[in-house]
């Protein structure tokens, strides 16, 4: 059985889609990486304000995601992630 594989390196990622999980929301939010930190600050969704971050480290997982994102981007001289993820059909 032959698999396709999508590679899409970390340099060509320019939207994040963050998905609720609450029973009761679902809600789907779509923000540009460089937005990510600055819309989830409070650690919420934004529709239904159900709590993100269930550890109380007091810092926004969603924002600490955006800014090792970044360190990684500008980190393109030594390294580039790739991310390869099956096509399945």
């Amino acid at each position: 059985m032959s698999e396709k594989l999508l590679r899409i390196l970390l340099d060509e990622l320019e939207t994040v889609r963050v998905v609720c999980q609450s029973p009761t929301c679902g809600a789907i939010v779509e923000v540009s990486l460089e937005a990510l930190a600055k819309t989830f600050a409070e650690r919420k969704c934004r529709v239904c304000n159900a709590e993100f971050d269930l550890t109380p480290t007091g810092v926004s997982s969603l924002a600490a995601l955006a800014r090792a994102i970044q360190a990684c981007r500008n980190a393109k001289e030594c390294y580039r992630v790739q991310f390869v993820i099956p096509d399945k059909i």
